[in-house]
C-alpha cells in the first residue's frame, strides 16, 4: 500500500516539476568591445572606450600594447571614469616612457589574466594615428 502511495505522489509531483516554465532571458546582452578614441604621443596617453567589458576598472597591467616591432608591453597606470552610460566606461592608459617613439599598432585587454579571454581593438583605429615624425614635404619637379 505505501509503495502505491509514493508511486502516486512521484506521478503527481514529477510532471509539475517538468512541465515548469523555463526562465525568460533578459535583453540581448552587450556584445564587449574595445576602441580606442585618441592618442596622445606628446603626452603618453591612450584614450579608450570599453563598451560591455567589466563590471570593475581593470588594473593597468590588463592592457597589452604592441608596437610597430612586434614589441608587446603593459600600460604604467590605468585611469578609467565612471561609466557614462549603462555597459561604457572611458579609460585613459599611459604609455611607459620611451614607447612613444615607435607607432602602436595594436592593444589588448585581458579579461581575467593574461591567460584568459581577451579583447581587442580594431586595427583600424591605430591606422589614423599621427606619426611622432613630421613627413618631409615633397620636392617639385622642375
Amino acid at each position: 500500500m505505501r509503495r502505491v502511495a509514493w508511486l502516486w505522489l512521484l506521478l503527481v509531483l514529477v510532471p509539475g516539476i517538468a512541465v515548469a516554465e523555463p526562465k525568460k532571458k533578459s535583453a540581448e546582452p552587450v556584445k564587449a568591445a574595445l576602441h580606442v578614441r585618441s592618442i596622445e604621443l606628446e603626452r603618453r596617453t591612450v584614450t579608450i572606450e570599453l563598451v560591455g567589458g567589466p563590471q570593475r576598472p581593470p588594473a593597468a597591467n590588463l592592457f597589452t600594447f604592441t608596437d610597430e616591432r612586434g614589441r608587446h608591453f603593459v600600460a604604467v597606470s590605468a585611469k578609467c571614469g565612471e561609466p557614462f552610460a549603462p555597459g561604457v566606461r572611458s579609460c585613459e592608459l599611459e604609455l611607459p616612457a620611451g614607447y612613444e617613439r615607435h607607432k602602436l599598432v595594436g592593444l589588448q585587454l585581458h579579461l581575467g589574466s593574461l591567460k584568459g579571454r581577451s579583447l581587442t581593438a580594431p586595427a583600424a583605429e591605430f591606422s589614423a594615428e599621427p606619426s611622432a615624425e613630421p613627413s618631409a614635404a615633397p620636392e617639385a619637379s622642375p
